[in-house]
């Protein structure tokens, strides 16, 4: 195969590329702005880790801007290395799991500890913010 054209409706177009990867040994998964091509059977997957960079939706990282915090405990401060981070949707991005992150300010893996969803169905974008910390 030397490439693929197609006029018509996406649904049609993922069916057969979805039938190609399985016939070649990979499966496909599509949700929400995410597409996953995997090896089927293969064990070794990191797929359960959300790695977000300029390139696959990230917008914008930057210091806290405004954590909730009760001034009468200490506690309730931004840990130390906590970040802001605004990327597409996604909804693997929940509290208390990891999302590996790559950019010029930050790259690794964070621990989400909050998450923002906002959008709407009037043309606005459906994105997130994200409390980070290492």
């Amino acid at each position: 195969m030397n490439g693929y054209c197609h006029i018509g409706r996406v649904s049609r177009v993922m069916f057969d590329l979805r039938e190609f990867l399985k016939a070649n040994g990979y499966g496909l998964t599509l949700a929400l702005s995410e597409i996953n091509i995997y090896k089927l059977n293969d064990t070794g997957s990191t797929l359960d880790i959300p790695a977000i960079s300029y390139e696959t939706g990230l917008l914008r990282v930057g210091p806290v801007q405004n954590y909730e915090t009760d001034p009468k405990q200490l506690e309730s401060f931004p840990p130390r290395n906590t970040w802001e981070v605004e990327t597409i949707l996604n909804y693997k991005l929940t509290p208390n799991s990891i999302v590996e992150i790559k950019s010029d300010q930050l790259s690794g893996f964070y621990l989400i500890e909050s998450v923002q969803y906002y959008g709407d169905n009037e043309g606005g974008d459906f994105n997130c913010t994200l409390i980070v910390s290492k």
